[in-house]
């Protein structure tokens, strides 16, 4: 299910952006549920994606990996700002912000439950990348 997941959002993701990077390892045993997994990726791709599109250089990367102890998501994508410095707290732009602004909440909340940590860093300008650390 996971590997269906990302080949849909990013084949989606090639059909409207210029640039779409991706390095993909992910272990074939994973002690973390797969609902959970999807839902964390599912989101940040959409977000990435979404955050994208406003960007003049529309462009994601995705970034998987894993060692026998952890797993590592880094999804990074172009801005039409500096994100960080204008919404430190990730919440959501859209106008209708009591239907809005869940995903986030809901990664960040089975990020915890998988004993892991979400963080957001700001490359450059017009950058943002989200990096996930779940324990295997």
């Amino acid at each position: 299910t996971i590997d269906s997941l990302l080949n849909y959002k990013i084949q989606k993701a090639k059909d409207v952006l210029n640039l779409v990077e991706t390095k993909i390892s992910i272990p074939e045993k994973l002690n973390l549920h797969s609902f959970d997994l999807n839902v964390v990726l599912g989101n940040l791709l959409d977000n990435a994606i979404e955050a994208a599109l406003k960007a003049v250089n529309k462009r994601i990367s995705v970034d998987i990996y894993s060692d026998e102890q952890a797993m590592v998501i880094k999804i990074s994508n172009t801005t039409e700002e500096n994100v960080l410095k204008n919404n430190p707290e990730m919440n959501t732009t859209k106008k209708d912000n009591s239907y809005h602004g869940y995903g986030i909440r809901n990664v960040s909340e089975l990020v915890k439950k998988n004993n892991g940590t979400i963080e957001y860093i700001q490359l450059g300008v017009d950058i943002v990348q989200c990096r996930v650390l779940l324990m295997l």
